[in-house]
């Protein structure tokens, strides 16, 4: 197998989870899509030869910040990034509940979400989160149960 099929095969195996990965930690769908293509562009360029799913999302993440400091000095970003108003389509092609979920996850503390966003979206394993994040297993387990725990005391709350 060349490496060129290799790479795409790596892409392939890992687009969706990673996309929303990416939709989870920016909030927003257009913002989401440019991130994707380039985190995959990036990687390509920078890892042809590199296999590793904590990597693709080390960069994921690299790309994020640097789109929200961008975006930050062009005063273009919200301040709480799940609060931009969602427009009428975007709105009919989202589920009901996820747009609950998304409205609850805009409620926690950048961190948290991204903790979340990597372990359920995202799909990593707490050894792969540790190597994305920089923190250790044990810290990331308290800190997502944690945030899990928050995210269910609002939910519940927007059920009352």
């Amino acid at each position: 197998m060349n490496p060129d099929s290799s790479l795409r095969s790596f892409f392939e195996e890992n687009s969706a989870r990673l996309f929303g990965y990416l939709l989870k930690l920016s909030g927003c769908r257009e913002d989401a899509e440019d991130l994707y293509q380039e985190c995959f562009l990036k990687y390509a360029g920078t890892y042809p030869d590199k296999f590793s799913l904590p990597l693709l999302y080390t960069v994921a993440k690299s790309l994020f910040i640097d789109m929200k400091r961008k975006k930050k000095n062009y005063d273009e970003m919200p301040e709480d990034i799940g609060s931009t108003s969602e427009t009428p389509e975007d709105l009919y092609s989202m589920k009901e509940e996820q747009v609950i979920l998304n409205r609850a996850l805009s409620m926690l503390a950048e961190d948290e979400r991204e903790l979340i966003s990597l372990c359920s979206a995202g799909g990593l394993k707490y050894s792969e989160i540790s190597t994305v994040t920089g923190l250790s297993e044990a810290n990331i387990k308290i800190k997502i149960h944690r945030a899990r725990k928050k995210l269910k005391e609002i939910l519940m709350e927007s059920v009352k």
